[in-house]
């Protein structure tokens, strides 16, 4: 009781300070329930393009949708990828004309499969076949650390050096 009692006193004492901290606290978690119930539901990422002379990869940052699960968030990763980038600076990575055919995430490995597109660049893609698939998957590794390893295939077959027809 004598605990009680001492909490009671010091409240009667500092009353004016004690109703300002319970109304700033009262704030302070309102904001972080409306903040927590209200987020825009984006996040950053960091896609992987060649530079136009050297054609090193270096990172372009974008604010993408977060999507419900991972499958979803890497298909959003890979489809800019595809989309190209927003810097004149950097070369696109594969044709426009390319699309994800199916994406699975099992574990720690994520499979994609893209429709033959993919093999057939234009001219304003820089980078050969395997460099292309290399870049996708730093992206996609780098953007998410709960993938370890990255499987392609191209109208369900996994490409080969005969298989490209970008060398």
């Amino acid at each position: 009781m004598a605990f009680v009692d001492s909490v009671r006193n010091l409240f009667n004492r500092n009353r004016p300070a004690a109703i300002w901290g319970g109304a700033f606290a009262l704030a302070f978690f309102l904001s972080l329930a409306l903040f927590l119930a209200l987020a825009d539901g984006r996040f950053k990422v960091v896609l992987f393009f060649p530079v136009n002379i050297s054609h090193k990869l270096s990172g372009e940052q974008r604010i993408v949708p977060r999507a419900r699960n991972l499958d979803d968030n890497i298909e959003t990763v890979v489809n800019g990828l595809i989309l190209g980038p927003a810097e004149l600076k950097f070369d696109r990575v594969v044709p426009a004309a390319t699309k994800i055919r199916a994406l699975m995430v099992k574990g720690s490995t994520a499979y994609l499969d893209f429709t033959p597109a993919i093999l057939f660049p234009s001219e304003d893609v820089a980078l050969p076949f395997e460099e292309a698939l290399a870049a996708m998957r730093k992206s996609i590794l780098f953007n998410f650390h709960t993938i370890r390893r990255v499987v392609f295939t191209v109208d369900g077959r996994e490409p080969s050096s005969e298989f490209s027809a970008n060398n």
